[in-house]
């Protein structure tokens, strides 16, 4: 089949058309990439040993980011900072390895499909999908929504896209939510703040500000929290980790005028937002690594196999497959024995880690 128009084919398929035959999230851009790659006649050369820099390294596979810039309103104040936050934002998560939806001033039809997304992302077991939102939002009966670009002062919530609907949902994986969008608006009968999410497990969300409360007045091209946010992700920790940082520096870059809220109910508490092949940042040891989510494991046990799992990410399977995901033999819960031996290395290596760290 000619390329060209394979690659022609792929850029028009739906999120639902490409589930249906198969393709999952996050593979189109895999495909694509390898589809721009022309064979050359005749044998072909062993690739020199080059160090690949992080801006040509394709996505992993089922990690997926969408990032929102909500800017330039209709009819309430811009915000100018948002835009060029977005931008960054998507820069990084690229180099990150995540297959990235940048998305700017989207509409109402816009942030309900992309809504939709999330959901089927979310879907995919032990997938990683983040959500970026710069934007106006508000909260309504406890509920948050995301605001469109054009939406009206007094208009009625149902204009709104609600973000709760999408984290008070559960799913077999990892969602981040990061929503930068406590801003001073006038929107009537609404109050222009965050209230405290209910998260569904898997799911985690880190606020601009504690909740109720909107963020301190900058005069800065971009917001103190999506700089702490880039400086924190750069250093390719744990996503829990990461959060705490960035909540740490932002109260000291406002004076204490500003709390970033985080909250999560993740699966894995030690997942990470990072390839953990990225040795030369994580310095993972292999045998660390749980073989399901290549995740940092923090309860591992043993099957009658010998091989070793993260207690929730092998539940997770034998509770649907009743085998082995390694052997493929039967497999069920009281087979499995605590790995005490591997779990104390897990906790030393962890702590020579973190007191290396704090001498820096």
């Amino acid at each position: 089949i000619n390329a060209e128009y394979m690659g022609a084919a792929l850029r028009l398929i739906t999120a639902e058309q490409m589930q249906a035959i198969g393709i999952k999230p996050g593979h189109q851009t895999l495909l694509l990439n390898a589809l721009q790659e022309e064979p050359k006649p005749g044998r072909r050369k062993r690739p020199k040993n080059k160090e690949q820099s992080p801006e040509h390294l394709p996505a992993l596979p089922n990690h997926t980011a969408f990032v929102v810039s909500n800017a330039q309103y209709q009819h309430l104040p811009a915000i100018p900072l948002c835009q060029e936050d977005a931008v960054k934002m998507s820069e990084l998560l690229s180099r990150m390895q995540f297959s990235v939806e940048l998305l700017m001033n989207a509409t109402k039809r816009q942030l309900k499909g992309l809504a939709k997304q999330v959901l089927q992302c979310s879907a995919v077991e032990n997938s990683i999908t983040v959500v970026f939102y710069a934007g106006h939002a508000v909260q309504r009966n406890g509920n948050n929504h995301l605001l469109p670009v054009e939406y009206e002062p007094d208009s009625e919530i149902q204009e709104t896209v609600s973000i709760s609907d999408v984290w008070s949902q559960s799913f077999p994986s990892t969602t981040f939510f990061i929503l930068d969008a406590c801003h001073p608006s006038p929107v009537a009968s609404n109050a222009p703040a965050l209230a405290a999410p209910h998260l569904g497990d898997g799911m985690c969300c880190l606020f601009a500000s504690a909740c109720d409360t909107l963020v301190a007045p900058s005069d800065e091209s971009s917001s103190v929290f999506t700089k702490c946010l880039l400086r924190a992700l750069e250093e390719k920790q744990p996503l829990i980790e990461m959060a705490q940082q960035v909540q740490t520096e932002v109260v000291g870059c406002t004076n204490n005028q500003q709390q970033p809220f985080f909250a999560e109910k993740l699966r894995h508490k030690a997942v990470s937002l990072h390839s953990a092949a990225d040795t030369d940042a994580v310095e993972v040891p292999e045998h660390f690594l749980d073989p399901i989510t290549f995740q940092l494991m923090s309860d591992p046990v043993v099957a009658p196999s010998g091989h070793t799992f993260e207690r929730a990410s092998l539940l997770q399977h034998v509770q649907a497959h009743h085998t082995n995901p390694m052997t493929r033999e039967p497999l069920e819960e009281e087979d499995l024995t605590p790995n005490r031996a591997l779990k104390e290395a897990i906790d030393e290596w962890l702590s020579a880690k973190s007191a290396k760290a704090s001498r820096h």
